[in-house]
């Protein structure tokens, strides 16, 4: 409750004001809350190794001997910037066609498809899509899919942050396992005995996201 100094004089109200120290008090509360958000900002996606691992997992999924592997699509989600949940999507409701170069996405249907997992849509939600063969970077293609599919998806949940990863993958014989690095502010890239990945986190206008292996 906001408290004032009154000064009366002669029983006329001359002046009012706040209390000293309360407006410092009000500011130092706003400060406080905007390096709060700041700082939850400057963490940016993280990732536990098991997330990364599962990552791992489903997209070595779409090696096809003596056939060329083709795109998929995958899904993580969290609470604030914590991820804790893989989403795959395994039937055509959702992924209805897909090759070496691109993936036909039923996003109403995704997004049904999350919340049939989840119960709602997470605080925290972001698409990826592999590149096989390719680097992580976004296509125009790519680019076009990022902003209508965040405008769909804030139209069933405001309160979801949307991003989006592209996961390049390439190998399909034996080789040197390395360990998660983080090589750029938005990717991470690992090794494992059989194929190489490279992982890049955007935002919906196609620019960097800061990502971090949690743990």
């Amino acid at each position: 409750m906001t408290e004032w100094e009154i000064l009366v004089e002669d029983g006329n109200l001359i002046v009012e004001f706040e209390k000293p120290g309360k407006k410092q008090e009000k500011r130092k509360s706003e400060d406080a809350e905007k390096l709060e958000n700041q700082t939850k900002s400057d963490e940016g996606i993280l990732l536990p190794p098991s997330i990364l691992k599962n990552m791992e997992i489903r997209a070595q999924s779409i090696f096809r001997p003596e056939h060329e592997d083709i795109e998929i699509l995958y899904a993580l989600s969290g609470c604030s910037h914590r991820v804790n949940t893989l989403h795959q999507f395994s039937s055509e409701d959702v992924l209805y066609g897909s090759d070496s170069k691109e993936a036909n996405v039923n996003v109403e249907n995704m997004i049904a498809h999350i919340r049939a997992e989840t119960g709602e849509l997470p605080e925290l939600l972001v698409i990826l899509h592999t590149h096989p063969g390719g680097e992580p970077l976004p296509s125009t293609q790519d680019k076009l899919f990022f902003r209508t599919t965040a405008q769909k998806i804030k139209q069933y949940s405001s309160g979801t942050e949307v991003f989006y990863g592209i996961h390049a993958i390439s190998g399909g014989s034996v080789r040197a396992k390395k360990d998660y690095e983080k090589i750029k502010e938005n990717t991470i890239k690992w090794s494992s005995i059989t194929h190489d990945h490279e992982v890049a986190f955007y935002t919906k206008e196609s620019k960097p996201k800061e990502v971090n292996k949690n743990g």
